[in-house]
């Protein structure tokens, strides 16, 4: 590639001192003197000037391949040519470069000649004319640089209308097309402008009226812009299109088109999103709003708008003031930051609770407004105080079992060998008194641990269909003897049925519970009522203690006239050994019981009451089916059932209480075998190979429990009879017990009656 002219340029109206660069001119001229004087006169203008001098058809060829010239002046009479010519030349290969004849032998026709060719000047070579040398080419510069421009123009203008993504179009009035270029056609999917040579405008319009308005907006205005429409293709497809026009002086209408289709439906589905996201805004569970930089309400949804009004008492447009004593802005959280400020309104029954939590909308902090979130949780709060009520019973409840299996452990001991003491005859009268003493000691310290287990719904249950309506009848008689004649004793029990799972001792003792309680909260007489109907709830239904699953329940209440409950002792109210009674009148055990047994029959306990206006507790146990089966009553003999020689097993690992068991089953003509703990009794067991006929085992022992113990029994030999023996069976891992096929569960402190009654019982089942 030959290299062009130089780049440097000389703009509209620029000088010759405002040409950049040095100045490179060809002086093509046969004379050297005439080459040397007009090189002395072109610096005297211009400072950076090189001029290489030409005078053979070979420099001129040479100098023609490298460019790098900005002008050439030429002799017109050369040796080897003509000035017209080197002009020919020069301009065929680069246009853009102006020549300059400078002659002495020339005419006015050569002149004319050249000038039509495309010669800049030309001048005269006598000292009279040699000074416009000079000027001419400064002006041949000048002129050169205007033609650059506009050529440079032109073609930048036809580069953006042939490239420009846009439509660029160009019509009449009445609707001929003009021009178009390539976008227009790229946007009606055609290949030139033939295809639509002739279709008036109108034609391309879906909608002929849109072209009329466009028209006649155009004629009002002489501008449109962002005017939207739809036009039809060849093909008959659609799209939608924006136009921007204006009408020029000549007439003609001159404006872009684009292709808005994706646009469109991108508003389409904005619009839709907007829609989607105004319907999750009104029906959001919690509230939400936003605040100007003035702390204006702007936007609530409707969640938001009562709280707003308990908050603050403001309306949507309203300026936000203080909330609980504190500006809006001490609201906001950061980024990072979840935790949101809590709000209390109003006090006792009347106190509502709120969460509240904003961000600033923008960075900038002279335009920040903020966006809050604000959810009511007093609902919340009150279930989470009863679910931390219930936690501390239950923690209250696991350290009162775990005292009462050791204390059950010493018990069995002192009551069991006691017992069998006192069954000696023996046992010389001076001793008998005080060894009944400690028996009676034994079983009052019994009771009082079983109370503690009660609360911690550890207790062993024996639990039968019961008939609620003849039980409470029944109880009904059998209390009213207690009551004071100052108290009035009602019972209310509708026709109805009333059959429920339970321990009616352990029912009993709720039932008296309440009414010694009710008794004592009416010192100067009053009513004591006791209630009983079915309720069914179809949706969680929250208690003082919980929260109530759906389903069928007989409701027991117990109610009284009495002083009421003070609302701080409330949420203490089923701990044990809380009592607002004097010392030495209450143990504080009664309710944490009645708890116990409640939750231990699978029901919950309500409590409504207010100081001064008496008290009411509801208890809800789950409604029997029909078709339940009660358990049979077996009547007792005097005496200890006789062994006849069975091969026992027992492991227990407190020493005390299996050498007891030991010697109750050796009295009873068993022969026994022990082991202290699960490892030693699987030994054992193996050891037998067989013989054994009866297996007495604890639940909670060191190196194997009770469960693994029985399960690698049952796997030795799957016949063979098993007691469970506990300080504390828990009901719940009863069924677990029970199927890896457990025979009986007996509780600690160890009757010896039952203990040996049900051991007979077991061994004849075989």
């Amino acid at each position: 590639m030959i290299a062009g002219p130089t780049s440097r340029k000389t703009g509209p109206g620029s000088g010759l001192g405002e040409c950049r660069g040095m100045l490179r001119f060809l002086i093509i001229d046969d004379n050297p003197d005439d080459r040397k004087m007009a090189g002395r006169e072109l610096r005297k203008e211009f400072k950076d000037l090189e001029c290489r001098e030409i005078f053979s058809r070979e420099q001129f060829a040479q100098a023609l391949d490298e460019g790098g010239f900005d002008l050439v002046i030429t002799d017109y009479q050369l040796r080897w040519g003509t000035g017209i010519e080197v002009l020919e030349a020069v301009k065929t290969k680069y246009p853009e470069v102006p020549v300059v004849m400078f002659t002495g032998t020339g005419s006015e026709e050569i002149a004319v000649e050249a000038m039509k060719t495309g010669l800049a000047d030309y001048i005269l070579k006598t000292s009279k004319h040699m000074k416009r040398l000079p000027v001419a080419v400064k002006s041949a510069l000048e002129k050169s640089g205007y033609e650059r421009q506009v050529v440079e123009l032109e073609t930048r203008y036809r580069e953006l209308f042939e490239t420009l993504p846009v439509g660029i179009f160009r019509t009449t009035v009445d609707g001929r097309l003009i021009e178009l270029n390539p976008a227009v056609y790229s946007i009606f999917n055609l290949t030139d402008g033939s295809q639509i040579k002739g279709i008036p405008v109108a034609d391309f319009y879906v909608n002929p009226a849109d072209r009329d308005l466009f028209v006649q907006r155009l004629k009002k205005d002489g501008v449109v812009r962002n005017f939207r429409t739809r036009f039809r293709m060849q093909d008959g497809s659609e799209f939608h299109a924006e136009i921007h026009a204006r009408l020029m002086e000549d007439g003609y209408i001159e404006g872009v088109i684009q292709d808005i289709t994706t646009l469109v439906e991108a508003e389409k589905e904005r619009d839709q999103l907007f829609e989607t996201l105004k319907t999750l805004f009104e029906h959001l569970h919690e509230g939400v709003f936003l605040l100007n930089e003035e702390g204006r309400v702007v936007l609530a949804n409707p969640v938001a708008v009562p709280c707003l009004r308990v908050l603050a008492g403001t309306e949507v447009g309203d300026v936000i003031g203080n909330i609980d004593g504190l500006d809006w802005k001490e609201y906001l959280i950061s980024p990072g930051e979840r935790s949101f400020r809590e709000v209390s309104v109003g006090d006792g029954s009347e106190k509502r609770v709120f969460q509240l939590g904003g961000r600033y909308t923008e960075e900038a902090e002279e335009s920040r407004g903020a966006v809050f979130l604000v959810r009511e949780v007093t609902e919340e709060k009150k279930r989470e105080e009863r679910i931390q009520a219930q936690e501390r019973l239950a923690s209250i409840g696991h350290l009162a079992a775990g005292i009462a299996h050791d204390f059950n452990n010493i018990l069995t001991v002192i009551i069991g060998y006691a017992e069998i003491m006192l069954k000696d005859p023996a046992l010389p009268g001076q001793f008998r008194q005080k060894v009944d003493a400690i028996f009676q000691g034994g079983t009052r310290a019994a009771k009082l641990v079983k109370q503690i287990l009660d609360f911690s719904r550890k207790s062993v249950s024996q639990k039968k269909p019961v008939e609620m309506g003849a039980f409470l009848r029944e109880f009904y008689r059998f209390i009213s003897r207690t009551i004071p004649e100052d108290i009035t004793l009602e019972m209310d029990c509708p026709p109805g049925e009333y059959t429920v799972e339970a321990d009616p001792t352990k029912l009993q003792q709720v039932l008296a519970n309440l009414v010694v309680n009710a008794k004592d909260a009416l010192s100067g007489g009053g009513k004591i009522r006791l209630g009983l109907q079915t309720e069914s709830l179809e949706s969680p239904l929250s208690l003082k203690t919980g929260e109530l699953t759906p389903g069928r329940y007989v409701v027991l209440t117990v109610s009284d006239t009495g002083t009421g409950i003070p609302s701080e002792h409330i949420p203490n109210i089923f701990d044990p050994f809380f009592t607002t009674k004097e010392v030495g009148k209450g143990t504080g055990l009664g309710l944490a019981q009645v708890y116990g047994i409640v939750k231990q029959h699978g029901g919950d306990i309500d409590l409504l009451t207010e100081s001064g206006r008496g008290t009411t507790f509801r208890i809800y146990l789950p409604l029997l089916e029909s078709g339940g089966s009660s358990m049979k009553e077996k009547q007792v003999e005097d005496g200890l059932p006789r062994g006849g020689g069975e091969r026992i097993l027992v492991v227990e690992d407190d020493e005390t209480v299996r050498e007891l068991l030991v010697t109750i089953l050796e009295s009873m003509g068993y022969s026994a075998v022990d082991a202290a703990d699960g490892v030693e009794g699987l030994r054992r067991f193996e050891e037998e190979s067989g013989r054994i006929d009866l297996v007495i085992t604890d639940m909670i022992m060191p190196e194997m429990g009770g469960l693994e113990f029985i399960k690698r029994v049952k796997d030795r030999d799957s016949s063979v009879r098993i007691i469970v023996l506990s300080g504390y069976p828990d009901m719940e891992d009863g069924g677990m017990i029970a199927a890896e096929g457990v025979d009986r569960i007996i509780g600690k402190p160890v009757n010896v009656r039952r203990f040996a009654e049900t051991v007979q019982e077991v061994l004849q089942e075989r």
